[in-house]
């Protein structure tokens, strides 16, 4: 907690002879949970969909674990906000109608979720604007992305007239028309057609998604990853 706020803190162990002290820096204490918080933000990315926004909100415990915040805050089209220390009482206050009183006292486990802390759920929030891609790389060859579309996919041949990026040798998890990429305007837009899913930066795209240069495109699982590039 104290890290939260400070870059050092002096920390100290006593025993019945000895007494230990060492300095403990903020990015050592955030080095040591890494581990930890990668599997956090694997959860989050994995129930938020691609091009979608959405409000994450922490606990004030949670939002006072060194980095914790920060490696949320740098998810593409997730606003994070931290819930301040009171909020339990706070909401029992205001819910306390329907928390009793009751003979004998009832145990109330959760309650619907009705606060204001989640401002982007009705705003919106808006994605930081990045450069459109111009290429999509695959072993390390780039393919155009324009005005035609550009459908990945293991087949060959198939009914749409577009061009046609093979993915061939590939374990199952790729379909034979997996998704189409296309500019449109400003933005290069992916468009899923396959049973197996199309991850943008690891989140699921639900029927279609905005790219941006520097995304990671996977077809399938484990299926195979594409890099997003832009050309200048």
């Amino acid at each position: 907690e104290q890290l939260a706020g400070r870059d050092t803190i002096d920390v100290s162990i006593e025993t019945e002879s000895n007494s230990f002290t060492a300095t403990l820096h903020r990015e050592q204490f955030s080095l040591a949970a890494d581990a930890w918080y990668a599997q956090l933000v694997e959860l989050v990315q994995s129930a938020h969909r691609a091009g979608s926004t959405a409000t994450l909100v922490l606990s004030a415990r949670a939002a006072a674990l060194p980095g914790l915040r920060d490696r949320f805050a740098a998810l593409a089209g997730l606003e994070v906000t931290a819930l301040a220390d009171t909020a339990p009482a706070q909401a029992a206050a205001a819910r306390v109608d329907e928390l009793g009183p009751a003979e004998p006292p009832s145990l109330v486990t959760a309650l619907p979720r009705r606060h204001e802390a989640a401002s982007g759920i009705a705003a919106g929030v808006a994605r930081t604007r990045v450069a459109a891609p111009t290429h999509v790389l695959l072993d390390s060859r780039a393919h155009r992305i324009d005005d035609e579309p550009l459908v990945l996919g293991q087949g060959e041949t198939g009914a749409d007239k577009g061009r046609r990026l093979v993915l061939s040798g590939l374990p199952a998890g790729v379909s034979h028309d997996h998704c189409t990429l296309q500019r449109q305007g400003g933005d290069v837009i992916l468009r899923d057609h396959s049973r197996y899913g199309s991850f943008v930066n690891d989140e699921r795209v639900d029927g279609e998604a905005v790219l941006a240069a520097g995304d990671r495109l996977r077809l399938g699982t484990p299926g195979v990853v594409l890099e997003l590039v832009a050309v200048t």
